[in-house]
């Protein structure tokens, strides 16, 4: 189960991304601000970047040694969703610098 989640997550970020970014709403959107109907899309954008940083948050509130090299995962191996979980399990289980 908890496995299932954590494959999820990432394809979450993709799939919302995608959604609110590339596909305009059905009906009228009033401008909010002068910006429309990407205004609407922000929340949503910045919630899938925080989960797809999570194992890079967490590292860096455990003041992990390896959060440089744990960063350097999740930015270039985590959008394969295998690399996003090797980064999470490595923030978890890493040693807190002294």
């Amino acid at each position: 189960m908890r496995a299932r989640i954590l494959v999820s997550v990432p394809l979450l970020f993709i799939l919302t991304i995608t959604a609110t970014a590339c596909v305009p709403p059905p009906w009228d959107v009033p401008r909010v601000l002068g910006f429309g109907w990407s205004i609407l899309a922000l929340p949503f954008a910045l919630l899938g970047l925080a989960l797809y940083f999570l194992p890079t948050i967490i590292a860096a509130a455990r003041r992990a040694k390896n959060l440089v090299v744990i960063l350097l995962v999740n930015i270039f191996a985590g959008w394969t969703g295998v690399g996003w979980i090797v980064a999470l399990v490595w923030s978890l289980v890493d040693a807190p610098a002294k």
